[in-house]
């Protein structure tokens, strides 16, 4: 039984219960204090330890953005609703951009292909597994930015009134915070 299957059947016999299910994309955006992996993407770029562009797409949203959403579906989502929030699909090679735009740093200049990126996770791997460090590039995360997939934020947009920061903005205020926090 999925999740959202026993969340279905839970809400049958628990009908005074109100949820709303809130389903957002590769979140980003400042106070990411554990960080999540986009945060320390971003943490490694100002560092200077992305050396390549990555092929592919993730579907963005600013946490904040995701927060108002959730917000507002507390006071307007039905029992039962599902939003996606999503601002829309960025590349690797945007983000990389933006980062450099908004930090002043210098963006990796060479770009990879699939099939090469897919030989580098597979030696990432492994070097992981001999010496029990984080993998930064690993054949299952690659696969997520090969997905040809795109989602709609329409029904949030329309039902839940949400509004979505640009790109850049985010990224900014992601730079920012990292930056006054003393993670770079």
């Amino acid at each position: 039984m999925s999740a959202e299957q026993a969340l279905e059947q839970w809400l049958s016999t628990h009908p005074q219960m109100r949820i709303v299910l809130i389903l957002p994309a590769g979140m980003w955006g400042p106070r990411d204090a554990a960080p999540t992996g986009f945060g320390q993407f971003t943490i490694s770029f100002l560092k200077g330890q992305i050396p390549i562009i990555l092929p592919g797409a993730i579907p963005f949203v600013d946490a904040r953005d995701v927060a108002s959403a959730m917000i507002r579906a507390v006071h307007t989502g039905a029992s039962g609703e599902r939003f996606i929030v999503s601002q829309r699909m960025v590349t690797v090679a945007e983000i990389v951009r933006g980062l450099a735009k908004v930090s002043g740093k210098t963006a990796p200049r060479v770009r990879l292909s699939f099939p090469i990126a897919t030989v580098f996770a597979l030696i990432a791997e492994t070097l992981g597994q001999l010496t029990s460090q984080p993998v930064l590039l690993s054949r299952v995360a690659l696969a997520a930015l090969s997905d040809d997939f795109d989602v709609s934020s329409a029904k949030a947009e329309r039902e839940l009134g949400v509004h979505f920061h640009p790109v850049e903005e985010t990224l900014r205020d992601t730079v920012d915070w990292f930056r006054a926090n003393g993670y770079v």
